[in-house]
């Protein structure tokens, strides 16, 4: 827990935006400032809920966006969905989907090694048209 508050320390925006709910906290951000002693490896999420509401055309936006080069800010938000602990992804302000609930216990078991985010992939299904996320977590070694 010490290194994620110093980690924090770091962060450029710490706060926690409103949108479709109420976040508890913000667990990784994509502004993150990489700390040169911690060692540490990339671990790849899918999203989930991808094509819920606006998703899609959110999704497409961002594909767009990350194609012109154009700045992704994203940030995973801690939140309580029917009673349990969820994992949202928000993207430059938009709520692309959630880390899958088979994922949901890895994270919340190693939230104290999230160091942020290193990267977020819109890719497109050609056959269906319809886009997908995945999102890479920067994770501190258990052994440094």
């Amino acid at each position: 827990m010490l290194l994620v508050g110093i980690l924090n320390f770091f962060r450029k925006d710490r706060s926690i935006p409103e949108n479709k709910g109420v976040a508890t906290s913000i667990i990784a951000t994509s502004d993150y400032v990489p700390v040169a002693n911690i060692k540490s490896h990339n671990k790849i999420f899918k999203v989930a809920g991808v094509t819920f509401g606006e998703r899609q055309q959110y999704l497409a936006k961002l594909r767009k966006n990350a194609w012109d080069g154009k700045p992704i800010i994203t940030k995973i938000e801690q939140y309580t969905y029917k009673g349990e602990l969820a994992y949202r992804i928000v993207c430059n302000a938009m709520d692309i989907g959630n880390i899958r609930s088979e994922d949901r216990q890895f994270i919340a078991e190693n939230l104290g090694r999230i160091i942020g985010i290193n990267d977020v992939y819109f890719g497109n299904y050609e056959d269906s048209g319809k886009y997908y996320a995945r999102v890479t977590l920067v994770i501190a070694n258990k052994k440094q």
